[in-house]
């Protein structure tokens, strides 16, 4: 029984992020949002810890990439806010 129970806990992130990605498809400026928070809650937990060398450099390794992810998941696409002026023929 420990052993079944113990993959499940370690495909649990894996499944977070794979869920993340697939809703960041149709809601991308929602899921922007959630991977910000949740690189705050990260970087928080992180840096709680103390202030060395290797927890700011772990905080600055994992924290830049979320952030870029989740401004650009919260940025909008200039093709997709354009109104098209032009009737179609």
């Amino acid at each position: 029984m420990y052993r079944g129970f113990t993959w499940k806990i370690f495909a649990n992130p894996g499944l977070v992020i794979v869920g993340l990605g697939l809703l960041s498809k149709k809601f991308p400026r929602a899921i922007g949002v959630v991977v910000f928070l949740l690189t705050v809650a990260l970087e928080i937990f992180i840096l709680s810890k103390g202030f060395t060398w290797g927890q700011i450099g772990t905080a600055i390794i994992i924290g830049v990439p979320l952030i870029i992810a989740g401004a650009c998941l919260y940025s909008r696409d200039k093709q997709e806010t354009e109104i098209d002026l032009e009737p179609s023929v």
